[in-house]
């Protein structure tokens, strides 16, 4: 198989022949004159090679980064925008945010209003507990056993 056809198989443009018509287009906007001198320069490669890539065959991986570096995410959008459809605008990515923010300050609720059911619970066992050994009941009323008292259970029920 020759070089240009495995770097064709091994690109990652293959899936959309236009992709490569787009980078083409764009390259050729960019230098309108001596385009595949141009282009051979700044990807290192041939000028043959750069022709073709001029001509709509799609570049290596390597070589497309080194056009998005070059040429920034004006180029990105141009190649890539109609792939993932449109771009969001400010607006909805402001909104989206918005809704986020307020689900944010709802679950932030949520977790205060548990933590003070939560708190209040505790409140309430202690004084439970108070009032119970204010009346004089037996710690094992309480919920509270000592070890004696276990190992005494313990042994009755083995019995």
């Amino acid at each position: 198989m020759a070089s240009d056809e495995k770097n064709r198989e091994m690109s990652c443009l293959d899936t959309d022949a236009s992709l490569g018509d787009k980078i083409g287009f764009w390259a050729r906007m960019a230098w309108p004159g001596s385009r595949a001198k141009n282009l051979a320069n700044l990807l290192g490669i041939s000028e043959s090679q750069a022709k073709r890539i001029l001509g709509g065959a799609a570049p290596t991986t390597a070589q497309l980064a080194i056009m998005v570096r070059a040429w920034g995410w004006r180029f990105v959008e141009f190649v890539f925008g109609g792939l993932a459809g449109p771009l969001p605008s400010i607006q909805s990515m402001r909104e989206e945010m918005d809704r986020i923010e307020e689900r944010m300050r709802r679950l932030e609720a949520e977790k205060v209003a548990e933590d003070a059911r939560g708190a209040a619970l505790i409140v309430e066992v202690a004084a439970m507990d108070v009032s119970r050994a204010a009346s004089g009941a037996r710690p094992e009323a309480r919920g509270v056993v000592s070890s004696d008292a276990q190992k005494a259970a313990a042994v009755k029920r083995r019995a």
